[in-house]
């Protein structure tokens, strides 16, 4: 399992806290936790027409749940994060753009 980010609410935690006064320590940024076998059923259905790997690694713990709290970092004032969605969304669309798909 990992944890997901899109890039541009990467970029707002750190101009966030790197302006706030009030930071300190260190903050999650991370908006989804999949497995990665979930990352390949989301891009496969969303993106048919891409060749996927038919493979994924060892899915061991996939029935232990967990996240990432990020209430710190959006108590500072970080905007909601964008979707699981949006950031593959916006990945896709970039690479597209970029001749690399």
């Amino acid at each position: 399992r990992l944890g997901f980010v899109h890039i541009e609410d990467v970029v707002g935690a750190h101009i966030l806290v790197m302006e706030e006064q009030k930071a300190s320590g260190r903050y999650i940024c991370s908006n989804s936790v999949r497995h990665m076998s979930q990352i390949n059923d989301l891009l496969r259905t969303k993106y048919p027409s891409y060749p996927h790997e038919n493979k994924c690694g060892n899915q061991q713990g996939e029935d232990i749940p967990h996240s990432m709290d990020t209430s710190k970092i959006t108590q500072l004032g970080l905007p909601p994060l964008k979707s699981l969605n949006e950031m593959f969304d916006d990945c896709i669309q970039s690479f597209q753009e970029k001749g690399f798909l």
